[in-house]
């Protein structure tokens, strides 16, 4: 996960429980060690696309958030439901989507 990876990979091992609580769950397979994304963790689904704005909200309560898309022409579906989804909850977080 791009959009996200870079915040999490910063991460101490001791965060990533209290990060990945709750519905932040259901992203958390995306952001598992090695190359393969577990069967069933598409980041196009619903329940990662919901784990994903929730761990994006977790992020925010630490930190300000940008998330930034460069040539969204060119940006893989599933990133785009995410911005998509985002940018209709966000209005309360401290996170900024901005794509180009």
């Amino acid at each position: 996960m791009d959009l996200l990876g870079p915040a999490v990979a910063r991460l101490a091992a001791d965060e990533r429980p209290a990060l990945f609580a709750g519905a932040a769950s259901l992203a958390e397979p995306l952001f598992a060690a090695g190359d393969a994304t577990p069967a069933g963790a598409s980041a196009g689904t619903f329940a990662i696309v919901h784990g994903l704005y929730w761990l994006t909200a977790r992020l925010a309560d630490r930190t300000p958030l940008a998330l930034l898309v460069e040539d969204a022409r060119r940006a893989d579906e599933p990133s785009l439901r995410l911005c998509a989804y985002l940018a209709q909850r966000i209005d309360e977080l401290p996170v900024a989507v901005v794509l180009s």
